[in-house]
């Protein structure tokens, strides 16, 4: 079901959990942006979104890559929260 899913999709997001289970299940070794690159190349994917919770979040294309620190912000309420984001 990940394959078929990978085939239809344009945008791979997956955080630091997922990366690592991913890279099991397909057999990859390296680093993050090789993983990355390979998820692009074969699945022709426009880019990859890896988030690492409190620590960073990073944006792979095929010519780029973005990394920023999470912004740190007081919570006020976790539910449905999943990795987002306020407008800076």
């Amino acid at each position: 079901m990940i394959e078929e899913s990978l085939y239809l999709a344009n945008v791979l997001k997956m955080n630091d959990d997922e990366m690592a289970q991913l890279k099991e299940l397909f057999g990859l070794t390296g680093s993050d942006e090789e993983v990355a690159n390979w998820f692009m190349e074969n699945y022709n994917l426009k880019m990859v979104v890896l988030t690492a919770g409190a620590e960073y979040s990073t944006v792979y294309t095929p010519d780029k890559v973005s990394t920023l620190p999470t912004p740190k912000v007081e919570v006020v309420d976790t539910v449905g929260a999943g990795d987002a984001f306020p407008q800076l």
